[in-house]
């Protein structure tokens, strides 16, 4: 069902609810306005680049479940 939606309904407020929520004072449509905040994107890229450090290290320091 969700996937019918997905496919059928256009992303986004209708012309009526953009009306709608002009008329009680929002600022328009809320999802093409968004964006993501600059912290998110740090940690983002720090929590890259721990993991990627962790898989090199593994592999550099002959890790795995050879010895079990």
């Amino acid at each position: 069902m969700v996937t019918v939606l997905n496919v059928y309904k256009p992303r986004g407020l209708t012309p009526y609810g953009r009306r709608k929520q002009l008329a009680v004072g929002g600022q328009g449509d809320a999802i093409s306005t968004a964006t993501t905040a600059p912290w998110v994107k740090t940690f983002a890229i720090v929590a890259l680049g721990i993991l990627l450090l962790l898989a090199v290290l593994h592999h550099l320091l002959g890790g795995g479940m050879r010895h079990h």
